[in-house]
């Protein structure tokens, strides 16, 4: 059994602090609690369940650093002690996708992946979540109704629990509107995407060399 914890970047959604100073006042270190605190349910469920495996992935070596960061402040200096944990930033994310029960994850494409394979997602939505400016910048919000949400750190850990442990935690399946929100944020679930892009590279190739 595998639960698969995808990281996510301390300004997704606040993009726009990197070159405006009001924006990076208002979001001053982003989701950092947000991140630290999901983080140490992870460790702590890990540590608690060495026989479910936990992967950890980040899209580059530079987000694997920041979560060993993170782990060292909260008191977690040697990962290599828990034996279940393991953390990657060049594997496939739809390979780790397909082998996961359960996917956490926060502001990313990944949940809508994980939702047309049909795998158990969580939100976590504490912390700067709460607040109101931050709220209008979470992504996907508007469709959480889909997903299970995790509203307090204690609430996640317990909806990690009762995935692994009892009776799924997932909500009554709507694959139709999970597909649709695929669609709208990514592409259609055809198998025609490499041929759109194609297209598409070649005309803006053509408007160029006129």
């Amino acid at each position: 059994m595998y639960l698969s914890f995808f990281l996510f970047p301390q300004i997704i959604g606040l993009d726009d602090w990197v070159v405006d100073d009001i924006a990076k006042r208002k979001f001053k270190g982003g989701w950092k609690k947000l991140f630290r605190n999901t983080t140490k349910c992870i460790l702590k469920f890990a540590e608690e369940n060495q026989e479910i495996n936990i992967n950890v992935k980040g899209k580059d070596n530079n987000e694997i650093s920041y979560f060993k960061k993170i782990c060292d402040t909260l008191g977690y200096k040697n990962l290599d002690k828990i034996k279940n944990l393991k953390l990657s930033f060049n594997e496939n994310a739809q390979d780790i996708i397909l082998r996961s029960k359960l996917i956490i994850s926060f502001g990313s494409t990944v949940i809508l992946e994980a939702a047309v394979l049909g795998r158990e997602i969580i939100i976590p939505n504490f912390d700067e979540c709460s607040k109101s400016d931050y709220k209008k910048r979470i992504k996907l919000i508007n469709d959480y109704k889909l997903f299970i949400i995790a509203n307090t750190e204690n609430q996640l850990y317990e909806l990690i629990k009762k995935s692994f442990f009892r009776i799924s935690c997932r909500k009554k399946e709507n694959l139709y509107m999970k597909e649709k929100l695929f669609k709208k944020w990514i592409d259609p679930l055809d198998g025609k995407t490499r041929e759109r892009y194609y297209n598409k590279i070649n005309k803006i190739a053509e408007g160029c060399s006129k």
